[in-house]
C-alpha cells in the first residue's frame, strides 16, 4: 500500500533527520480529498493514501522531520492520457509536463524555507478541461468535441474496472469541487519567483538569488509528443 510505503520512507528519512538540510525532504502529495471535500468523496483513494502520509503521519510520528518538510502538490500530468486514453477527455486545474519540469520546480522549492506547500502546475498551466482540448486541437491539427459525462458513465462505459472507473470519476469531480487543490492556499511557481525578488531586496541570503521556475505551457508540452498512434485509434 502506499501509505505503507510511505510510513517507511518516512521511518528511514527520520532516522537521519539532523544531518537533512532546512528543507531537506521535498514530499510529492495531494490534497485529503475525504477532509477537504468534508467527508463527501471518500473514495479518492490515490489522494487521501498520499496525504495521510504527507503530511499528517510525518507531523505526528516524527516533529523533527515535518519541521525539515515541504510538500509539493502535483498536477495533471500531460501524459495522463496514456494511461487512460478513453477516460482523458468547469473548473481550471493545474497541468505539467513531469518529466520537464519537475527538476527545476523542486530545485526552487528546495531554496524556500521549510513548512511551504506547493502545487507543481500553477502559473500559467491552469487550464479548465475544453481549454486543455482546445490546445491539443491546436497543437495536432485534429477536431475534437468537449463532452462531459456523469460519474455513472464513466465508470461503466469508459474504463474497464469499476473500481478504477469510480477512482477516476471522483477525481474529475473533486477537481471541480472542492478543486483540484482541495481549496488550500498552495504556492505556484509565480509565487516562487516573487519569492525571489522579495529576497533580493532584503538581501537576506544570495542562495535565493538563483530561484526560478520556467515551466512549459500546455501547447509547449503537448507539441514534444508523438500523437499519431492517438490518432490513428479515431
Amino acid at each position: 500500500m502506499v501509505s505503507e510505503e510511505g510510513n517507511t520512507m518516512d521511518n528511514t528519512a527520520a532516522a537521519v533527520a539532523e544531518s537533512l538540510d532546512d528543507n531537506g525532504l521535498l514530499a510529492s502529495t495531494l490534497s485529503h480529498a475525504a477532509k477537504c471535500s468534508g467527508g463527501k468523496l471518500k473514495d479518492l483513494y490515490h489522494f487521501d493514501a498520499k496525504a495521510d502520509v504527507f503530511p499528517d503521519y510525518v507531523a505526528a510520528a516524527h516533529p523533527k522531520l515535518a519541521a525539515k518538510m515541504s510538500c509539493i502538490h502535483t498536477g495533471f500530468f500531460t501524459t495522463s492520457h496514456r494511461i487512460l486514453p478513453s477516460a482523458y477527455f468547469s473548473k481550471p486545474v493545474p497541468h505539467l509536463d513531469v518529466n520537464a519540469d519537475t527538476g527545476s520546480f523542486v530545485c526552487a522549492v528546495h531554496q524556500m524555507p521549510p513548512g511551504g506547500a506547493y502545487i507543481h502546475g500553477g502559473g500559467r498551466v491552469y487550464l479548465s478541461w475544453p481549454e486543455f482540448a482546445a490546445a491539443w486541437a491546436r497543437v495536432t491539427g485534429a477536431a475534437i468535441r468537449y463532452r462531459e459525462i456523469s460519474v455513472a458513465e464513466m465508470v461503466d462505459h469508459l474504463i474497464p474496472h469499476p473500481d478504477l472507473g469510480l477512482e477516476v470519476a471522483l477525481m474529475f469531480a473533486y477537481s471541480s469541487e472542492p478543486g483540484y487543490d482541495g481549496g488550500m492556499r498552495l504556492l505556484r511557481a509565480g509565487d516562487l519567483r516573487k519569492g525571489r525578488e522579495r529576497e533580493r531586496e532584503r538581501e537576506r541570503s544570495s542562495k535565493h538569488a538563483d530561484i526560478d521556475c520556467l515551466m512549459l505551457t500546455v501547447e509547449e508540452s503537448l507539441a514534444r509528443q508523438e500523437w499519431a498512434a492517438v490518432l490513428g485509434q479515431q
